[in-house]
């Protein structure tokens, strides 16, 4: 080979591999493309708002974009707040579409106030977040509403002050008009049935930050509102105060100068009929609890199970009633009244029914028992709210004779409400559960108020817990009082009696180790969670007689302070006495806690029967903490006073409240908003 063409070899050789080396070296060094930019904004449904309880209007919307181009088929994940103010998701989780959009929707929880709620996807390393609000209810929506009050007037068709009952229904229009209704109105001298509600209105608090609502109904009965002290001078109409929980329910008082009283007011979906295919085989089963005065203006109080087993009829099978009356045996010839206790009576062949043509929900129960020394024994005019539950007013006059329309002959009036498990209730029905109670009436020093939890021993019949009780004379400290003595037993099913497994609990001898106060109470169980309770005390000799009655709620277990959080419904009864009794106030309004320590307010308060005012928004600011017992907090005013309260926590969303000094007596009762 030539030497020149040797060399060309050789340098072409070379250049070969150097290109090889330099393209191995460029292929390993070579830097990867970047991944794609995930991002998630929010595009539709922020900032807005929606009343508690009912959904916002805008879904919400997300948009996810890979490199800036929509991103399809990825999965948005969707957070609320766990507590608080909220709400509840349609979907957590959502998948994008072909333009990169997902969706859910979101109903406000029943607590106000604003919040975020926030959306992420993989890759995106900020989520987007939607700005939220949930408001109060500061009107109502056409339909018709139940409502109910208990408490004081300053006197109907001409006569004196007298404890009163009210309850009825109306329709309102969407322009907030009342365009018609009934009701039925109780006090000691004065008793209207059925009669005609003619108009009214309902409208927001003009109070600058008073969430409240002010319902006016009108009737054409001169013998009620302002001016019935003299005969026939009345106005005929009733003022409600009403803060709503939520869009269906709020807490009432009664708000004009005539009367001032505690109560409900709940939107009505059922006007009846009530157990339309009752049968024995298919019961529907009634827990009631009723309370007043009797007619020698004593305090009385009923309760019992009403078992409905044909179409407007009660046998008196699986029905059972209990009736504590501080003037239960009366001497005429000394005219003087003994307190008693009447236990465990049988209902005989009653009936239930409703009017043909019924737009309001009306029903009376026709109560017969051989209790009684005539028929009928127990008349009760109710309103259907629903088919689980019934406002009563006992129809107690005649209006021809002007005689007692049934036996009982007492101003009373109460809750119904459906139970689940009818004749079957048994041990496990109680056994193992905490019930929080609030309790209101009279002993022999004056108006009495209590509340507790009551714990229902599951391996023993004793009950434990907490109480606190105030009758001014004796009340006990903040935190309530450790129970160390009572048993229960309950109403057992298959045992032949006609009652049985009706739910009726038997509560006998709570009490403490000091024995501040010694109980013995009646509770009806409906099978989802409430009861129904009376005392049974008016003939106790050994305590202080009484006779109470309210509502009770079986508690959630581990509560915190963090569990009281957000804005609550609230109202009270309070009585404050005077060198010649005791006088009723009330108040309706919004608490908010912080869910740490404080609380703060408004209240309206009605003090006309107490010689003071109609006094609108309030404030009221408190503070509190747990105790070791579970839901019960010792709550305390941040007033000059430091007014000393007891609340016990039935769950998140409700409980009650007392107060514990000699100042006043304060029973309060709180719902979510």
């Amino acid at each position: 080979m030539k030497l020149y063409k040797a060399i060309l070899l050789f340098l072409g050789l070379a250049m070969i591999a150097a290109l090889v080396a330099c393209s191995s070296s460029s292929s390993s060094s070579s830097t990867p493309p970047p991944p794609p930019t995930i991002a998630i904004s929010a595009t539709a449904g922020t900032p807005q708002s929606a009343t508690i309880g009912t959904a916002f209007a805008t879904q919400l919307q997300v948009t996810v974009t890979s490199n800036g181009s929509p991103d399809s088929g990825a999965t948005v994940t969707f957070t609320a707040p766990s507590s608080g103010a909220s709400c509840t998701l349609a979907s957590t989780t959502a998948t994008t579409n072909s333009s990169g959009v997902a969706t859910t929707t979101c109903t406000a929880n029943s607590t106000t106030g604003s919040y975020n709620v926030t959306a992420t996807t993989s890759g995106a390393t900020t989520p987007a977040t939607f700005a939220l609000t949930n408001t109060a209810v500061t009107s109502l929506a056409a339909g018709n509403y139940v409502f109910f009050v208990s408490g004081t007037d300053s006197g109907a068709a001409g006569n004196g002050p007298s404890p009163y009952l009210l309850a009825g229904a109306f329709a309102l229009n969407s322009a907030g008009q009342i365009t018609g209704g009934q009701q039925d109105f109780s006090d000691y001298n004065y008793n209207a049935a059925a009669e005609a509600i003619t108009g009214g209105s309902v409208a927001a608090s003009t109070t600058q930050g008073d969430t409240n609502i002010t319902i006016t109904i009108n009737t054409g009965d001169t013998n009620i509102g302002p001016g019935a002290g003299t005969l026939g001078d009345g106005s005929g109409t009733i003022v409600l105060d009403v803060s709503m929980a939520s869009t269906t329910k709020g807490l009432a008082i009664e708000y004009d100068t005539w009367a001032s009283g505690k109560g409900e007011l709940d939107f009505q979906t059922s006007t009846g009929p009530l157990c339309p295919s009752a049968s024995s085989t298919t019961p529907c089963s009634y827990a009631f609890g009723l309370g007043g005065v009797d007619p020698y203006e004593l305090a009385i109080g009923a309760g019992g199970v009403i078992e409905v087993d044909s179409v407007g009829g009660i046998s008196g099978n699986g029905s059972v009633f209990d009736i504590n009356d501080f003037c239960g045996n009366y001497d005429s010839e000394t005219q003087t009244c003994s307190g008693a206790s009447f236990p465990e009576n049988a209902f005989t062949v009653s009936t239930v029914v409703s009017p043909t043509s019924n737009p309001y929900g009306f029903v009376t129960f026709t109560l017969n028992s051989s209790l009684f020394t005539s028929s009928p024994g127990i008349v009760l005019d109710g309103y259907i709210i629903d088919a689980n539950h019934i406002r009563l007013v006992e129809n107690w006059l005649n209006p021809t004779t002007e005689a007692c329309n049934d036996a009982l002959c007492s101003t009373t009036g109460g809750l119904a409400l459906a139970q689940t498990g009818t004749g079957t209730f048994g041990g496990g029905s109680i056994s193992g559960s905490n019930y929080v109670v609030g309790l209101s009436g009279e002993d022999v020093n004056g108006a009495l108020q209590a509340a507790a939890v009551l714990d229902f021993n599951s391996s023993s019949s004793s009950v434990a817990g907490q109480l606190s009780f105030n009758d001014i004379t004796s009340q006990n400290a903040q935190g309530g009082e450790a129970i160390t003595g009572g048993t229960y037993a309950i109403d057992a099913p298959g045992t032949g009696d006609t009652d049985s497994g009706t739910g009726r609990v038997t509560v006998t001898g709570v009490t403490d180790t000091a024995a501040d106060f010694l109980y013995n109470l009646q509770l009806y169980l409906t099978g989802d969670g409430h009861a129904l309770v009376i005392s049974m005390d008016a003939g106790n000799t050994t305590s202080i007689p009484d006779v109470t009655g309210g509502p009770g709620w079986q508690q959630t277990t581990g509560l915190t302070v963090g569990s009281l959080s957000g804005n609550y419904a609230y109202a009270d009864d309070t009585f404050e006495p005077t060198s010649t009794g005791e006088f009723e106030v009330n108040d309706v309004g919004v608490i908010t806690s912080n869910g740490s320590n404080a609380i703060t307010g408004f209240i309206d308060e009605n003090a006309t029967i107490a010689g003071g005012t109609l006094t609108p928004g309030g404030s009221l600011s408190a503070s509190y903490a747990a105790t070791s017992t579970n839901g019960v907090f010792n709550v305390t005013g941040n007033g000059k006073n430091q007014t000393p309260f007891t609340a016990y926590l039935v769950d998140g969303t409700k409980g009650v409240v007392i107060e514990n000094d000699d100042v006043q007596l304060t029973l309060g009762y709180f719902a979510n908003q």
